[in-house]
């Protein structure tokens, strides 16, 4: 199914959207479950809106370059977006029930963290036993500890392109725009955290993890 997407961190498609092809696209006024998870309801970057297809539909898109000049710049841009959303659309799933059991929780860098791993939170035992490390060699009990390394390592890569991504279209315009990844993804701390559901553990400023009341 064809989604919208309203996006925080990709401001830089509206420069360049005239030279993308998108499928036919259904506009809803909510998003999935999925977006306010990992994009947020909220955006410092609103009013930067981009239609895309869903990752299940992304084959259909096709890059249309303008000049040859400018191929290689949105080949870069768009290749890391591209990768980025079927990362999200594949790890949307197995994110939400990660941050359900409360092993994975949005902390105060922009990212997601594997709570097992926290000091300053204590994964309960039933939980810790169910996503234990010592289980991950076997083919059937390992398999959630599996899930959530891997999960939490994909989302992050997936946020991690997407700052990559605004940043190269940002030094387009200003060749002396200096902002880096891990800076781009700070600032958009809160908006993740404000798509979080209540519940789910957000980290605060002072490094302590609470739920989201």
């Amino acid at each position: 199914m064809v989604r919208f997407l309203n996006t925080c961190l990709l401001a830089f498609f509206l420069s360049g959207c005239c030279s993308i092809v998108i499928p036919p696209v259904t506009l809803t006024g909510s998003k999935t479950a999925a977006e306010r998870q990992i994009i947020g309801e909220s955006a410092e970057l609103e009013k930067d809106v981009w239609l895309v297809a869903s990752a299940r539909t992304a084959s259909r898109v096709k890059l249309d370059y303008r000049d040859e000049n400018e191929s290689a710049t949105q080949f870069v841009e768009g290749g890391y977006a591209y990768e980025a959303f079927l990362i999200l659309d594949t790890f949307e799933k197995k994110l939400k029930e990660l941050k359900k059991d409360r092993v994975v929780g949005e902390n105060n860098r922009g990212l997601v963290s594997n709570l097992l791993l926290e000091k300053n939170y204590t994964v309960p035992e039933n939980i810790r036993q169910k996503y234990d490390e010592k289980l991950k060699d076997d083919l059937d009990k390992g398999l959630p500890y599996r899930t959530l390394v891997e999960t939490v390592e994909q989302i992050n890569r997936a946020r991690l392109l997407l700052a990559r991504a605004y940043i190269e279209n940002q030094k387009k315009a200003n060749p002396n725009f200096k902002a880096k990844e891990e800076e781009i993804l700070v600032s958009q701390k809160a908006s993740y955290q404000e798509a979080a559901l209540k519940g789910e553990m957000i980290q605060l400023d002072d490094g302590r993890w609470i739920a989201k009341p």
